[in-house]
């Protein structure tokens, strides 16, 4: 398992490739509030798979999603909105 942080918009994140699964994901919402769109798509195209959104400053609930994790085919790409957000994706 790995964590991935991530703070601005990202096509194909951080060399995560096809067939990447995704264990569980937040996001921290910095001075105003944040959005976390989370493609399955080399570029942020079409509609998110996971949406996450966090008000300012606070941390948005955790989404685990078991420990066989939500397959992305394509690749992995994150719009981000809002400023001074964080997410984390947890990859295995």
């Amino acid at each position: 398992m790995e964590i991935k942080r991530i703070t601005a918009d990202d096509n194909d994140v951080e060399s995560l490739v096809a067939g990447t699964k995704i264990i569980g994901v937040w996001l921290i919402g910095g001075s105003d509030a944040a959005t976390a769109d989370i493609h399955d798509e080399v570029t942020v195209t079409g509609n998110p798979k996971i949406t996450l959104k966090a008000a300012i400053n606070t941390v948005s609930p955790y989404l685990y999603f078991g420990s066989q994790g939500i397959s992305f085919n394509m690749g992995i790409s994150v719009n981000l909105t809002g400023t001074g957000m964080v997410l984390f994706i947890v990859v295995g």
